[in-house]
């Protein structure tokens, strides 16, 4: 059994579909047809067949499905995704032998279907939906029902979706087991691994299509498998690993980052190549993440944080300097000291930050709000130094982490923020576009950045004489210009 569970926010357009011709091109040409619709189950006592109509496009009538189905949904008005939607398949296996539900079988089908949701037959019926099975049958193949019910409860709550696909997955086996229906799981055992990988599914579909196209299994899924064969056979050795791999067609190479440290490797079947004529190369993480590197390490006997295949790359090679790492660390080994000796001051951290010659500064987000520090080695010197936000030298030096280990560090961080601005607590400084530099609005207390921006629509403007510069109208009656340039 097959299910592919999907949303939406009409229930009209959804019920034209499935009592509609099929699927069809924007030319209008059906792609895949319905044949015979009918209801096959239902918890609407009410719900009848639609009548047929010829002047609906769908040829029937609707309409009075769609408002039992509504007036449980409309409820609940914040729900936005009102319609749950499901299909449910037979193998191909049980087509091909024969083996076809009637409608009392699928009937029985959709049932415990949705009781194995929880979404019917709860002992508190205000825990149901009202929902509706219509079948789809040509006779042959695509034997399949689709089931329509409400996101929100007869309760008027919303139905807690979290997780249904696996829970889903788990009632479809339960199902075949129940009736006797062949193991659908192994249908989709292709999709489900290129879907354990972090790809886009534009991806992952074409290359599914395009090895189906061609009857082969995609090259990824090959590499994979022989990766894991090697491993196996390796007996713990990492020689014997990549003489396995040679074997067996595939390449190895090891992958690095951007400064050149090697992180893991990568596969690739020998002769493959992409539409460049490249070697396609799959990182082992991409094979399935039971392949990671820092998985398969271990098995062979190996560190994977200390173990390198081949030397180490020049400064030509990764055209990336090692003493930027180097300086680095060593900026973040003496954030770290100062960190601990300070004893929790902000002034005396500020204090031991000089002392191991570290330059420390303020980072303000748009809206003015201190957003963490920067770091520095002062050895570096002028123009040429390095600053590094606290979050890129490690996750505890983080300003949501180093906050609250430091008393009167958010003072101090304000005090160097106005410093730094160059404005006080009641006064705002502007921009004059007429070359006489800042110009200053003194009043009750400054606007945020983000307010004075000219592009919010929400904030009328009134320019200046000079037309060079804009405030709010809404300070006009609060906020006087400031005759003095800064």
């Amino acid at each position: 059994m097959i299910a592919k569970i999907g949303k939406g926010r009409d229930f009209a357009g959804l019920f034209r579909y499935l009592y509609g011709p099929g699927k069809q091109t924007k030319s209008g040409r059906v792609v895949e047809t319905h044949f015979n619709p009918h209801i096959v189950a239902t918890n609407l006592p009410d719900l009848r067949e639609p009548p047929r109509d010829p002047s609906q496009r769908c040829g029937y009538d609707v309409s009075g499905m769609v408002q039992l189905m509504r007036e449980v949904a409309e409820q609940n008005h914040r729900a936005d995704y009102r319609v749950w939607h499901t299909s449910l398949s037979a193998a191909p296996e049980d087509c091909a032998a024969g083996r076809m539900l009637s409608d009392e079988e699928w009937q029985r089908v959709a049932e415990d279907y949705m009781r194995g949701m929880g979404l019917y037959g709860n002992a508190d019926r205000g825990h149901d939906v009202p929902w509706v099975a219509i079948r789809h049958d040509n006779g042959r193949e695509k034997t399949h029902i689709h089931i329509v019910a409400s996101r929100v409860r007869y309760d008027g709550r919303v139905i807690d979706a979290r997780n249904d696909r696996y829970r889903s997955m788990a009632v479809c086996r339960e199902i075949e087991r129940r009736y006797g229906l062949a193991d659908a799981s192994a249908e989709d055992r292709q999709v489900s691994r290129l879907s354990t990988v972090t790809r886009t599914e534009r991806e992952i579909f074409a290359e599914r299509r395009e090895a189906i196209r061609q009857r082969v299994e995609a090259d990824r899924l090959v590499v994979a498998d022989r990766v894991r064969a090697a491993l196996a056979r390796a007996g713990g050795s990492m020689e014997r690993f990549v003489e396995e791999l040679e074997a067996a067609g595939v390449l190895v190479e090891a992958t690095r980052t951007r400064v050149g440290v090697q992180n893991g490797l990568k596969f690739g079947l020998a002769g493959a190549v992409d539409v460049d004529g490249q070697q396609r190369w799959y990182a082992s993480h991409h094979l399935h993440r039971d392949l990671a590197w820092k998985k398969i390490a271990p098995q062979l006997g190996l560190d994977p944080d200390a173990w390198r295949l081949g030397p180490a790359p020049t400064q030509e090679e990764t055209g990336k300097s090692a003493q930027v790492v180097d300086a680095r660390r060593e900026l973040a080994a003496r954030v770290r000291a100062a960190l601990e000796a300070c004893g929790g001051e902000a002034e005396a951290f500020h204090a031991a930050l000089a002392e191991a010659g570290v330059a420390w500064r303020v980072n303000l987000a748009s809206t003015g709000r201190v957003s963490g520090y920067a770091f520095a080695l002062t050895e570096e010197g002028g123009e040429n130094a390095v600053w590094w936000p606290g979050s890129k030298l490690g996750r505890d030096l983080a300003w949501s982490r180093l906050a609250p280990r430091l008393r009167g560090v958010a003072e101090a961080a304000r005090a160097e923020r106005e410093r730094k601005v160059g404005r006080g607590p009641t006064s705002c400084w502007m921009s004059c576009r007429c070359g006489s530099g800042w110009r200053t609005w003194c009043g009750r207390r400054p606007p945020w950045p983000a307010m004075r921006r000219r592009s919010s629509p929400a904030w009328p403007t009134r320019v200046c004489g000079c037309g060079g510069w804009s405030a709010p109208a809404r300070w006009s009656a609060t906020w006087s210009p400031c005759r003095g340039t800064a």
